[in-house]
């Protein structure tokens, strides 16, 4: 199966701050989901999803080191278009 990086919004999420961390894993939720109903041997990869546990505030610059790393294990990226991004 080809790995699919999926980069959805987190900071151009058209939310308030203190929302804006369960939206991002919403929005992530429902675009991986798409990629596995609508790309039958794709498997979704979505560093908001992997790093979720980490402190935007402490670990951010660290997150974006990691996700650029698993960015470079994937085979395709895929670039959400989701609504509620600025």
């Amino acid at each position: 199966m080809a790995l699919v990086y999926v980069a959805s919004p987190y900071k151009a999420l058209a939310v308030r701050e203190s929302q804006r961390k369960a939206q991002a894993i919403s929005v992530a939720q429902q675009e991986c989901l798409k990629i596995m109903r609508e790309c039958e041997g794709f498997t979704p990869v979505s560093p908001i999803l992997q790093f979720s546990y980490l402190d935007e505030n402490k670990h951010r610059d660290k997150a974006l080191q990691m996700g650029l790393e698993l960015l470079k294990a994937c085979d395709y990226i895929y670039l959400s278009k989701h609504k509620d991004a600025k």
